[in-house]
């Protein structure tokens, strides 16, 4: 499979896992992984990936790509399969909050 960028790269906090011309996985979400696909060409305000598919855990995120993705270059389905089990949830976006009570 020819791929026209990296398949897996990490620039302006853009980090993704790319499937093949029309799929990818993005990776820089604090709540989760991202199956995204292609839909349209890229304009000034867009990159023209669309989400199909919110994950929290590698094997839902492998049949989402088994699912809708159609033919996936090898490679990039083992940087997938390396994802860890869960989603490594960021803390900022779980902040503590002191509770108090009402007077």
């Amino acid at each position: 499979m020819n791929h026209h960028r990296p398949l897996f790269h990490d620039r302006t906090a853009e980090a993704m896992i790319e499937l093949n011309v029309r799929w990818r996985v993005r990776l820089d979400d604090p709540g989760q992984w991202i199956l995204e696909r292609r839909e349209r060409r890229p304009t000034k305000k867009s990159d023209g990936y669309t989400g199909r598919s919110y994950c929290t855990q590698r094997r839902t995120l492998l049949r989402e790509i088994g699912d809708h993705a159609g033919e996936v270059d090898p490679t990039a389905l083992r940087h997938v399969e390396a994802l860890p089990e869960k989603f490594p949830y960021r803390t900022a976006v779980f902040p503590q909050v002191e509770l108090r009570r009402a007077a």
